[in-house]
């Protein structure tokens, strides 16, 4: 390419890059330590490039070894492109070749590493030959981007680790083959059931329609199974053979076209299927010219409408597994959206590749992308810290909120802000779905500062919610003992009582029903709330709970202990008549078993 060429090329790219992101789209796995990644890179260049230019680097190149700067990773691919033209030509450059895909910093570095390493080859020779010093990278950086993009998908999503050896010169290849098979064990590959035997049954129709073409109706070759029944063991294994008989009379024995499969996996019907399938899309596009009377590129009743079909296997698994990953998000990527042209392959690769690496924002993420969203809280217990040891009160049902920060792993646990708070509650507490949850930064490297002045506020102090000491003696083989500490033969009238509230009453939780929602527990109601998580402390036993709405009471189930047992729903119950012998509330919470107990 000549030089005026060329720079005007690099200039548009630096536009593109000018904005480059430092974080690579959600479903795709960060490079582990970039900085570290791209610097190894440049010491690479470097080392190539003394070897294609002995006599003095080209002027353009820009040597940038800060890697601090913003255009620290896009000199990189300016200079990679530099040294291709020393090793290739200005307009040349290997199949493999990816150059620019994307303006995220992640994939940029990883498709110049893939690059360089194919300079490298022409340079040193090929896997494994490298000159002393020589950084290079994991093996998947040197295999096809559209694997590159496999795997990388593979390990975000579904934590794949592949076994195949680094220093094998097939290592490629035989990453290719674990992803395939890994990702059939976690059913993201195609077909299957009913949808995969109909595909079989239909692919065994369209061998016939073309062979009636090539041979005439009811005219076949000697060795030609014909195979129909579709509850028949072999008939995909006589697809199989029946289209490599085919290419054998048309094309002559062990000729075939360019890119054929051929692979029959006892172990995988879906892959053979695939595998026939495409060579016999492969097999038609060539034949179709020879036989004026095929009218269009198919013979007439071709059941397949898949123009994917003749594209490489590899693609299939990326267009595949792409459409399996997002489009459940409102992301959508088809491979009927790409016209079903003469190079819909080669736009469907481009294309496919180009989302992988830089998805578009699905419905949840654009939502996030303005900045967070308000969303209620379902009489959440907020927190001061994301441990739930510093307790605040309950966030009333509808308090708004801006959720910032999620913790990590599986925790639930969110910190959000509102009108005279900011504190941690838990997301199930609230109407924010999990979705969005999950697409919430994690709380690496950030302390945020809490607070809480709102009406609802009124700690810290610990949960009130403990489990007390009966559910521990069971499990430790114990027999709780309960005693009452008041005469309950003295008990006052209901108006005479002592109103409190639910953060007076001890829980002491029995058994739980997880499927109904509901506990048995014995209560207890304290003059104190401070008493509530000190067992053995002075506190009423409950005598009676009553529905405020309906005036009827909770059955008492059964006594333990001198106390009555109860049965009582999870979570915030409202307009309730608790009673013991001189205090009385009309609220109480139940922890449910995923919540705090202490």
């Amino acid at each position: 390419m000549p030089r005026s060429k060329f720079t005007a090329f690099v200039l548009a790219v630096l536009l593109l890059l000018a904005g480059i992101g430092w974080a690579a789209p959600d479903h795709q796995q960060q490079v582990d330590n970039l900085t570290g990644f791209a610097t190894d890179i440049r010491a690479d260049l470097e080392r190539a490039a003394i070897e294609v230019f002995p006599d003095g680097l080209p002027d353009e190149w820009t040597g940038n070894i800060d890697n601090t700067s913003p255009t620290y990773i896009p000199d990189l691919w300016f200079d990679k492109e530099l040294l291709a033209n020393g090793v290739f030509g200005g307009d040349r450059r290997p199949p493999n070749w990816i150059s620019v895909t994307v303006d995220v910093a992640d994939i940029l570095a990883r498709n110049v590493r893939h690059d360089l390493e194919e300079v490298a080859d022409v340079l040193f020779g090929g896997f494994g030959e490298r000159p002393i010093g020589w950084n290079g990278a994991a093996g998947i950086y040197r295999c096809d981007r559209a694997v590159m993009n496999i795997y990388f998908l593979a390990v975000a999503e579904f934590s794949f680790v592949e076994n195949a050896q680094q220093d094998e010169f097939g290592f490629c290849a035989e990453v290719e083959a674990e992803l395939n098979f890994f990702l059939l064990e976690q059913q993201q590959l195609d077909l299957s059931g009913a949808e995969l035997d109909a595909a079989i049954l239909s692919t065994r129709g369209d061998i016939e329609r073309l062979a009636d073409e090539v041979f005439g109706v009811n005219d076949r070759p000697i060795g030609w199974s014909g195979n129909r029944d579709e509850n028949s063991p072999l008939l995909l294994a006589d697809n199989r053979a029946d289209v490599d008989l085919l290419a054998d009379e048309t094309l002559g024995v062990n000729r075939r076209p360019e890119g054929w499969a051929s692979l029959f996996l006892d172990d995988s019907q879906v892959l053979s299927w695939r595998n026939v399938r495409h060579d016999l899309e492969l097999l038609t596009e060539e034949l179709v010219p020879q036989f004026p009377s095929i009218e269009g590129d198919r013979p007439r009743g071709w059941e397949n409408e898949d123009p994917m079909r003749i594209c490489s296997l590899r693609l299939q698994t990326l267009v595949v597994l792409l459409e399996a990953v997002y489009n459940e998000e409102g992301a959508i990527f088809s491979r009927f959206d790409v016209p079903a042209t003469d190079n819909y392959c080669t736009r469907l690769f481009t294309e496919a590749n180009n989302f992988a690496e830089d998805p578009p924002l699905s419905e949840i993420d654009a939502l996030l992308a303005g900045g967070p969203v308000l969303f209620e809280s379902d009489f959440a217990f907020a927190y001061l810290d994301v441990s739930a040891l510093e307790y605040m009160g309950i966030m009333p049902g509808g308090t708004q909120f801006r959720a910032w920060y999620r913790n990590f792993n599986d925790s639930t646990m969110m910190f959000v802000s509102g009108e005279n708070f900011a504190v941690y509650i838990d997301q199930r507490f609230t109407t924010m779905p999990v979705d969005i949850f999950d697409r919430l930064p994690t709380l690496e490297g950030v302390q945020p500062l809490t607070f809480c002045d709102a009406s609802w506020c009124n700690g810290p102090g610990p949960t009130p919610t403990p489990t007390g000491g009966a559910i521990e003696s069971l499990l430790a083989f114990e027999t709780p003992v309960i005693q009452p500490t008041v005469d309950t033969s003295e008990q006052l009238p209901e108006e005479q009582k002592t109103q409190v509230n639910f953060e007076n009453i001890r829980v002491n939780y029995l058994l739980d029903d997880e499927q109904a929602r509901t506990a048995e527990v014995i209560l207890e109601i304290c003059p104190d709330p401070s008493l509530v998580a000190v067992p053995g402390e002075p506190c009423e036993p409950v005598l009676s709970v009553v529905d405020g709405a309906t005036a009827e009471p909770f059955p008492v189930i059964r006594q333990q202990d001198g106390q009555n047992v109860y049965s009582l729903p999870y979570g915030y119950s409202q307009n309730v008549i608790i009673s013991s012998a001189t205090l009385v509330s009309n609220d109480v919470f139940l922890s449910p078993p995923e919540l705090p107990r202490n």
